[in-house]
């Protein structure tokens, strides 16, 4: 229900979402749709940059009562996901043809507890995993009937572009390779041009939904090369087999990719027993050469085993832009791991023995779900963790209240200095839950000025504005340094900050 104390600390990324959901929720409405302005106030920002879930968001503002602001969606989209990942196994044993329920279950099973979707809770969009069984499923559907549905895809791509673009560019890949499967014997324009409806639907939404960009918005970041997968993260991660081997903090976050032993073993039985591997791949060149570029990009161009560097890949200068908006390369073995899964299960299925398909899917699942207690316990433990709070709420809101503040001006600027995490964050919380403008915040793809301090205080509505300074990144004499006129100003020191305002009758 999103009322957890999971959801109240004021110092995580989940901060981002529940108070820039309520800044748009609040917000009137904007042209585009996705657009408000009261962060990053005056210019604004797009659902989009405070990973909002802008598709939930918009409907959610379309259908719901003001009345119930401030409030948290995101308990909800959490128990989505899970069910729609059971429903995203069921599609793909269908058009896998399993009619056996024990294998859907077992599949079903596996899928909805894959490690890399359990790992995820806290970046609630990328819980969206089930955007790539369903991509999967399309593609399984396009090869057994020999046809591209146009109007699924569409739509799939229209609702993952506005969940979460790196989810948006996996099943596009996907659907990439189920349309070359198609298409591969007649490159037709007619049929190339259909093949391109779904990417032509969704650039032209985002006429209405998020372009133009507002000012510093859309810009790329760093840390391509250290968010990315080790080659050791496929097999590292389970109880059974708890390697204690060092790996790069950034790997065993947005690198973290294992299998669970279960899927390990299932796929050690395929190779085993399945002497043509080579006829799968044949039958599925278009797909299996897209994970295969999937899997390269996800270990980004410094390749570690552990913590040794075996190789390095050099991407050109042209590719500088893409490493800049998809810097987490290891998100991107996902569909990969997903393949591998559906792949071992869907050949033990394949057996002639009725017998010895359910002695081993039994040995398979029990063996992935004891090797993944850490996994359940982790989950467990992240989602019942206790709230923490960086600031004295009540005094902060009797303050803005009694003085009938409108405006919040924070500074450093998010990407400007400071630990934003635990200054920037709080006062955003706050100021989303009275409904404040706040002049930054923390927004993803945004580069504000950094040296326009002064200008932009001077500037400002002389009434109804709060000046905040982080203590930690200035002195005094910063401050009366931005604030110019500083004897015209109040100022006290509260919790990390310099609290300033305006004296009445001062101007």
């Amino acid at each position: 229900m999103g009322t957890s104390s999971y959801w109240l600390t004021d110092a995580e990324d989940i901060t981002q979402y529940i108070a820039g959901f309520n800044y748009y929720f609040i917000s009137e409405w904007h042209f585009p749709l996705l657009a408000f302005d009261s962060l990053n106030y005056p210019g604004g920002t797009r659902a989009t940059f405070v990973d909002a879930i802008p598709l939930y968001a918009l409907i959610l503002k379309l259908i719901l009562p003001h009345s119930l602001y401030p409030f948290n969606p995101f308990g909800y989209w959490v128990a989505f996901c899970f069910v729609m990942q059971g429903i995203g196994s069921w599609l793909i044993a269908k058009e896998l043809r399993i009619n056996c329920i024990f294998t859907t279950i077992t599949l079903a099973a596996i899928l909805s507890a894959f490690p890399a979707l359990l790992f995820r809770l806290g970046h609630i969009s990328l819980m969206s995993h089930w955007i790539i069984l369903f991509s999967l499923a399309l593609y399984f559907e396009a090869k057994r009937i020999s046809k591209l549905q146009i109007i699924k895809i569409s739509i799939l791509l229209f609702v993952s572009f506005y969940i979460n673009i790196y989810l948006f560019v996996m099943a596009s890949a996907i659907y990439f390779a189920s349309a070359l499967l198609i298409i591969r014997n007649d490159f037709s324009l007619k049929k190339i041009g259909a093949a391109l409806l779904p990417f032509v639907l969704v650039l032209t939404s985002t006429l209405l939904f998020l372009f133009p960009l507002p000012p510093g918005g859309g810009t790329g970041d760093s840390g391509f090369g250290f968010y990315s997968m080790n080659l050791l993260s496929p097999f590292y991660g389970g109880t059974i087999f708890d390697l204690q081997l060092p790996m790069m903090f950034g790997q065993k976050y947005e690198g973290f990719n294992y299998l669970g032993l279960g899927t390990i073993i299932a796929l050690s039985i395929t190779l085993f027993v399945n002497k043509n591997i080579h006829k799968s791949i044949k039958s599925n060149f278009s797909l299996f050469v897209v994970l295969c570029i999937l899997f390269l990009y996800s270990l980004s161009g410094d390749i570690y085993f552990s913590n040794a560097l075996v190789a390095k890949l050099y991407y050109p200068h042209v590719t500088d832009t893409l490493t800049a908006q998809f810097r987490a390369s290891g998100r991107f073995f996902w569909p990969v791991g997903y393949v591998l899964s559906i792949y071992g299960i869907y050949k033990i299925y394949k057996l002639p023995s009725f017998k010895t398909r359910y002695i081993l899917l039994l040995i398979v699942f029990s063996i992935q779900y004891v090797d993944l207690v850490n996994q359940f316990s982790l989950f467990k433990e992240r989602s019942s963790r206790q709230a923490l709070e960086q600031i004295n709420y009540k005094v902060w809101e009797e303050d803005i209240k009694n003085n009938d503040i409108k405006n919040i001006y924070f500074y450093p600027k998010f990407r400007c200095g400071g630990d934003p995490m635990k200054t920037l964050l709080p006062i955003m919380n706050l100021s989303s839950k009275l409904n404040i403008n706040l002049n930054t915040g923390y927004i993803a793809r945004y580069m504000p000025s950094c040296d326009d301090y002064a200008k932009e205080i001077k500037k400002s509505p002389k009434s109804g504005s709060l000046y905040i300074f982080d203590s930690n990144s200035y002195t005094e004499s910063d401050v009366g340094r931005f604030l110019i006129n500083k004897e015209n100003f109040s100022c006290l020191r509260r919790d990390f900050a310099y609290v300033c305002r305006y004296k009445q009758g001062a101007y």
